[in-house]
Parts: structure tokens; C-alpha cells; sequence
């Protein structure tokens, strides 16, 4: 990346005000997960489509996307004709899609991994900006808005924190990492907080990466959006508890507004099969523990895969082992 970032400046739809809405964490996927007996893909389409139809509604100037607009991240199991649907579903709102890529829309976890990637061709084909190579400035004849951020990048939020405002009136941040009430850790990464954010020009941060629905939070003057993914995976014990939102952004001169919107879902007993939950979640314990047995027993394996190479295992063994690595790394 380097330099200077590319600005492209929109008029608002409304001379009074500008409205932006947010969709974090899609995890578009045309495959069900382990636990869902719904169909996930067309249940997952329909809450985003009843966001999107909002967002017609109320003219939105801009629709922003703080990552994982994918589930996936392995190319060969996101066949064309659903990447051309999910082009499709951005497309029918008529509305400009501007946003970040997640931990699951790039290998490696970082920007490098994009090549190959189904979100590499949703930003090829026109109808997604990755705000990596450019910035958005909305503006009325009273108030402006811009709208920045840094893809995922191994769960640091450095690059989001040093945004500038460049005079604009009011600076939204997208960011996909952990968020916490302060700046700690969380399962190994980095999880940041107000006390660490807020040192930053931002005067909202729209983040993804964390499921739960920690809302819309409000510190010294800045605020947090934390609303969760519009889908279920199954994979996140909250699934069972929550209802999926999607954010509102509303911006009149130097005053700004910020709600939830819930899309209509099926209840958590018509999309996922509770047993089969607690059946999965079982089993990746034990072969979580089984594969930790391995890399510690072979020291000679530089990693899981070889050290499952390795072992002199019966072929069904090796075979669940390393699909469960697979399935890990899209987690």
C-alpha cells in the first residue's frame, strides 16, 4: 500500500444530513455450518437483504462493512455462482458498498492474503471499495463525513487509531478486532479499548471481528459501535442468545446519531440443531486436545500437519485431524 490514499467525495442524497449504515461480520457462506439444520445461506442472504431494502428507505448516502463479509477463505468453496450472488445482494440496493476485509476474508491474516480470494472479486467487479486504498468523504452544505480504516492485519488496530480527520467534521474508523472495556488481551490477541482508542482522531470506531453484541457504547465523547455479526455461524455460544443488528448512522451538522436495526430471524431452535451443537462442540475439544498431545509428543514436527504426517495413524484418523485444521483456519 504506501502513499496517499485515494479520496472520493460523495454529495448526500440529503441536503440536511447524511445517513451511513453498517453490516459487520456477514460470513456469507453457501454451505451450512456443522450445527445449522436451516438453510444457512438463504437465511443469512435474507436478514442482509432486509438491511440493505432499510437502507434504500431512508436513502443512505453509503453502506460500510467492518469485515468478514465472507465466511470461507478458501476459494475453492465459494463457487462462482454464489460469489455472483453475493455481488448480486450488494448490488440491489443501489447504494455504494465501502468497507474492510476480516481475519476470514484473507489468508495469512493480513491484506497479503487477498489474492485468490471471493473478496477479491467483489472488489474487482466494482461493487465493493476496500477503504485500504481509499477513503470516502460524504458532504452536505453543513456538515462532512469521513470514512476510513484498516483491514484486518494479525489483530493489531495501530493503523486504525492513526486515522486523521483532514478537516472533516466528523471521522468513522472500521476496524476488525477484538474490543474490550480496556486495553488487554484476549485468547492470545491484542484487544483494545477505549482507553487505547480513544487517544485517536476517530470520533466513532465501526468494529468488527467480536460476535457478541456489545452495542453501542459511548466514552469521553466517542462512540463504539460494537453491535456483533448480522449472522449466526453457531460457532459462538452468544448465537444461542442474541439477535443480530446491523447499525444506523445519522449525521446533522455537528450533531450525530447512532441505533441498532434487528432484521427478522428465525428462532435459534428452527436454524440450528441444538444437539448436533453440543455434539461438535465436543468433538473440536477432544480433537483439539488431541492434536495439542501431538505437537507436544513430536518435537520433531515444525507443525500439526506434519506432526499428524508423521504418526504412524489409521488413514481415518489423519483424515478427521486434518479437516479439522482446515475447518479451524476459516474460523
Amino acid at each position: 500500500m504506501g502513499g496517499p490514499l485515494k479520496v472520493t467525495q460523495l454529495t448526500a442524497k440529503n441536503p440536511d444530513e447524511i445517513r451511513v449504515v453498517s453490516i459487520s461480520d456477514a460470513h456469507m457462506s453457501p454451505f451450512n455450518p456443522k450445527s445449522w439444520k436451516a438453510n444457512y445461506w438463504e437465511h443469512t442472504r435474507d436478514g442482509i437483504q432486509q438491511v440493505l431494502n432499510y437502507a434504500k428507505k431512508v436513502q443512505a448516502d453509503a453502506v460500510i462493512w467492518p469485515g468478514d463479509q465472507y465466511h470461507l477463505k478458501t476459494p475453492a468453496r465459494n463457487p462462482l455462482y454464489f460469489v455472483s450472488e453475493t455481488i448480486d445482494l450488494l448490488l440491489s440496493s443501489g447504494i455504494p458498498n465501502y468497507g474492510i476485509g476480516g481475519n476470514h476474508d484473507f489468508k495469512m491474516g493480513s491484506r497479503d492474503g487477498l489474492k485468490g480470494q471471493p473478496l477479491e472479486i467483489l472488489i474487482k467487479s466494482g461493487v465493493f471499495k476496500l477503504l485500504d486504498d481509499e477513503e470516502l468523504v460524504i458532504t452536505t452544505g453543513k456538515t462532512s463525513v469521513k470514512i476510513a480504516g484498516e483491514s484486518y492485519n494479525h489483530s493489531k488496530a495501530e493503523g486504525c487509531r492513526d486515522k486523521k480527520k483532514d478537516g472533516a467534521d466528523h471521522l468513522v474508523v472500521l476496524g476488525h478486532f477484538w474490543f474490550g472495556q480496556t486495553t488487554g488481551e484476549f485468547f492470545g490477541e491484542p484487544m483494545y479499548g477505549p482507553d487505547w482508542l480513544g487517544k485517536g482522531e476517530a470520533d466513532i470506531y465501526d468494529i468488527g471481528h467480536h460476535h457478541l453484541d456489545q452495542g453501542i457504547q459511548h466514552f469521553d465523547g466517542k462512540a463504539y459501535i460494537v453491535v456483533g455479526s448480522i449472522s449466526r455461524t453457531g460457532s459462538h455460544s452468544n448465537d444461542l442468545e442474541r439477535r443480530p443488528a446491523a447499525s444506523v448512522l445519522t449525521f446533522k451538522g455537528q450533531n450525530r446519531e447512532i441505533n441498532a436495526i434487528r432484521p427478522k430471524v428465525l428462532p435459534i431452535g428452527e436454524a440450528l440443531d441444538l444437539e448436533v451443537r453440543e455434539k461438535v462442540k465436543r468433538e473440536e475439544k477432544e480433537m483439539k486436545a488431541f492434536i495439542e498431545n501431538l505437537k507436544s509428543t513430536n518435537l520433531g514436527a515444525a507443525d500439526p500437519v506434519q506432526a499428524i504426517a508423521e504418526l504412524d495413524l489409521p488413514k481415518e484418523v489423519q483424515d478427521r485431524a486434518l479437516k479439522y485444521l482446515e475447518q479451524a483456519e476459516s474460523e
